[in-house]
């Protein structure tokens, strides 16, 4: 899950930063606000899972990402 993850994550980095499970999404690989939505929206499609607006405020660094799919994919 973690590489697929990342693999759809890099798509919206805007820096060469390393993607590490402890990047914070918005400082450290600047992924703007916009670009959060839509990583999410990839990550619903790619992982059948449906993602809350209260979720996505969470989801502040790469782990939360991995947190989040481990408690709701089935």
């Amino acid at each position: 899950m973690m590489e697929k993850s990342t693999t759809i994550l890099q798509g919206y980095v805007k820096n060469n930063k390393p993607i590490s499970k402890d990047a914070a999404l918005v400082a450290d690989l600047e992924v703007d606000s916009i670009d959060v939505f839509s990583l999410v929206s990839r990550i619903e499609e790619e992982f059948n899972v449906e993602v809350s607006e209260r979720a996505i405020s969470e989801l502040v660094v790469v782990q939360d990402i991995m947190d989040y799919l481990d408690k709701n994919c089935y």
